[in-house]
């Protein structure tokens, strides 16, 4: 009878030991900006614990916390932003080390705003202003993805009641801004450029060798819209290296460039004539 007890308590110890050999760890994995989270053993049965972090892009050894010895440890979200964290604990005098986890933090670019030169609308590309006539209606719109919760639209600092949508209608002067945020990060509030506004009483005289091109950002279609007197007479455009991707020759009006084949990006439209050249920056999304 006592050979089986001993056999027992062998097992039962035998049984313990072996889940204590494996601290498991689960944690926040996904962090929103200014934000904190909480990675925790769950089979908490240990003496003592060390928690541990290093960079999945380095090579560089795991480096022990200070401070973080418990069974659950708090981290923010720009400090261990693609960090592996791992914990080793120890019960009776002995090490053992758990798997690992990896955290990441939730980023995204800054918000722009697609717009269109409807009739009664144009640019001057010289002050980075918007004209409008008399009646007419200039509509930005918040079209990169993840600013979808929050919305609010600006005019001279002060919040438009009720303009709370992914597009606003302009009809007066004013500097218009926008604020938006992830709908999976709320608390990520992020401000727009603001889009400078000014009534027109005369449409103004276009210069010749001045170019509107819309929309910008751009997704299939870059409209190249030249005054009926331009000089220029072809176009490139060209990545940020300097590389020439795209040309052909251009002619007066609207003439538009397919821009399916260009990764998202920044790139520059250069315009030529003779004897002139202009550039202008636009956003393929």
């Amino acid at each position: 009878m006592k050979t089986k007890l001993l056999l027992l308590l062998l097992t039962i110890s035998s049984v313990t030991m072996y889940a204590q050999t494996n601290p498991d760890i689960e944690g926040d994995l996904m962090l929103c900006p200014w934000t904190d989270g909480t990675a925790y053993v769950t089979n908490p049965t240990f003496d003592t614990y060390q928690w541990y972090y290093k960079y999945w892009f380095v090579s560089d050894e795991f480096v022990a916390i200070e401070g973080a010895t418990e069974a659950t440890f708090t981290y923010d979200w720009f400090t261990y932003d693609q960090a592996l964290l791992k914990v080793v604990a120890t019960v009776g005098g002995q090490s053992y080390e758990s798997d690992t986890i990896q955290i990441d933090s939730w980023a995204w670019a800054a918000f722009y705003f697609i717009w269109e030169l409807t009739p009664g609308v144009t640019f001057d590309w010289e002050t980075e202003t918007f004209f409008l006539e008399q009646g007419a209606v200039f509509s930005p719109a918040i079209d990169n993805p993840p600013y979808d919760t929050l919305i609010q639209w600006y005019r001279n600092d002060q919040p438009i009641e009720g303009a709370n949508g992914t597009v606003y209608d302009i009809t007066k002067a004013g500097v218009y801004t926008c604020s938006a945020a992830p709908s999976f990060c709320p608390g990520s509030i992020t401000y727009s450029i603001p889009l400078t506004v000014e009534m027109l009483v005369d449409v103004p005289v276009i210069d010749p060798e001045r170019a509107n091109i819309y929309p910008n950002p751009a997704n299939s279609v870059l409209n190249i819209d030249l005054p009926a007197n331009t000089t220029f007479n072809k176009y490139s455009i060209l990545d940020l290296s300097g590389r020439v991707l795209l040309h052909d020759a251009i002619t007066p009006g609207v003439t538009p460039v397919s821009t399916d084949n260009l990764a998202k990006g920044f790139y520059i439209l250069k315009l030529q004539s003779v004897d002139s050249e202009l550039t202008r920056q636009f956003i393929k999304q």
